[in-house]
């Protein structure tokens, strides 16, 4: 019971971290939403370290970090 507790309480942590990151995002003082290298760089490391990923994502389409990541992993 712990466990799943722990696992559940781990994941609403991920969950809200990423949420966080978006707000950042949107709070930045510029007239057209705009993602900086920095961003770009957690979403690619995010969807490859939680499989929830897409379920939070409100600022770019899911292929977008996809192609992200490739790029990043072609240029490797």
């Amino acid at each position: 019971e712990n466990h799943i507790l722990r696992e559940q309480l781990a994941e609403q942590a991920i969950e809200i971290l990423a949420l966080k990151q978006q707000l950042a995002i949107y709070q930045r003082k510029q007239p057209h939403l705009r993602l900086m290298p920095r961003d770009r760089v957690f979403w690619t490391a995010f969807s490859l370290l939680w499989g929830g990923w897409k379920s939070v994502l409100l600022v770019v389409k899911p292929e977008t970090v996809s192609g992200w990541s490739a790029r990043s992993v072609a240029s490797a």
